[in-house]
C-alpha cells in the first residue's frame, strides 16, 4: 500500500509539474503574440497593444465599468487577506513546535509560492508588456496591465488555498463548498476585471495563465514533498 501511494504521488507530482511547464509556455507564447502579432496604435495616447483586432473588439463591448472595477477591486483586497491567514497558521505551529524545521514543508512550499507570485507582480510593472486600455479617472498616465495582477493573485491564491483545504480538511461537504466558493471567486475575478474594462483580453488571459502556472509548480512541489514522506515512513 505504502509504495502504491508513493508512486501514486509520485505520478501526481510529474503531472502537475509538467502541466505547469506548459502553462508557462503558452504565457510566453502569448507574451511573444502580443509583441509580433497584428499590433496597432489603438490604446490610449497612441499606446500599442497586439492581438489588436480581437482585443479592441472585446474592449468595445465593454467600455468602462467602474462597478466591476470596484467590485473587483474589492474582492481583490479579500483574496490577498489568504496569504496572512496562512502565515499564521504557519507562526502558530513554529511557537507550538518551538523549531522552524518543525513548521510543515507544506507551509514552506506555500511561502515560496508566495514569494514567487510577489517577484511576478514585481517584475511586470518593471517590464511592461502593454498598457491599459483606458487611463483611469484617478490617473493621469499609462499604466502596465500585462498580467492582470488581479486575474492572476485570485488564481493563484484561491487555488493554492483550496490546495491546503484538501490536505487539512476532512469534510467532504465543507471541502466541495470551499470549491465552488473558490471556483466562483477566480471565475467572478477574471470575468469581472474584463468585464470593467480596464484590461484587455489577452491580460485577463495572461493572469490566468501565470496563475495558474505557479499554483500547478506548487502542488507538484508539495506532493513530491508527500511522496519523499511517504519514503522515509516506509
Amino acid at each position: 500500500m505504502t509504495e502504491y501511494k508513493h508512486a501514486r504521488l509520485q505520478r501526481h507530482a510529474r503531472t502537475m509539474l509538467a502541466l505547469s511547464a506548459a502553462l508557462l509556455i503558452l504565457f510566453a507564447a502569448l507574451i511573444v503574440a502580443i509583441k509580433t502579432v497584428d499590433v496597432q496604435n489603438v490604446g490610449p495616447n497612441g499606446s500599442q497593444i497586439g492581438l489588436a483586432t480581437l482585443n479592441l473588439r472585446v474592449h468595445q463591448r465593454t467600455g468602462l465599468q467602474m462597478g466591476w472595477y470596484d467590485i473587483t477591486d474589492k474582492l481583490g483586497k479579500i483574496c490577498i487577506l489568504i496569504a496572512p491567514c496562512f502565515a499564521l497558521l504557519g507562526l502558530y505551529q513554529l511557537i507550538r513546535r518551538r523549531s522552524l524545521k518543525h513548521v510543515d514543508a507544506d507551509l514552506w512550499a506555500l511561502a515560496g509560492l508566495y514569494v514567487a507570485l510577489g517577484a511576478a507582480y514585481v517584475l511586470f510593472e518593471k517590464v511592461i508588456i502593454n498598457y491599459r486600455p483606458v487611463i483611469l479617472p484617478t490617473e493621469t498616465a499609462l499604466e502596465a496591465s500585462f498580467p492582470s495582477s488581479h486575474a492572476m493573485l485570485a488564481v493563484c491564491l484561491v487555488s493554492s488555498a483550496l490546495v491546503q483545504a484538501e490536505r487539512r480538511i476532512g469534510n467532504q461537504k465543507v471541502l466541495f463548498l470551499l470549491d465552488v466558493l473558490g471556483v466562483l471567486m477566480m471565475l467572478v475575478m477574471s470575468v469581472g476585471r474584463l468585464a470593467s474594462g480596464v484590461h484587455w483580453l489577452t491580460d485577463v488571459l495572461g493572469g490566468v495563465l501565470l496563475g495558474a502556472a505557479l499554483t500547478a509548480a506548487y502542488a507538484g512541489v508539495v506532493a513530491r514533498l508527500d511522496a519523499a514522506k511517504t519514503a522515509k515512513a516506509d
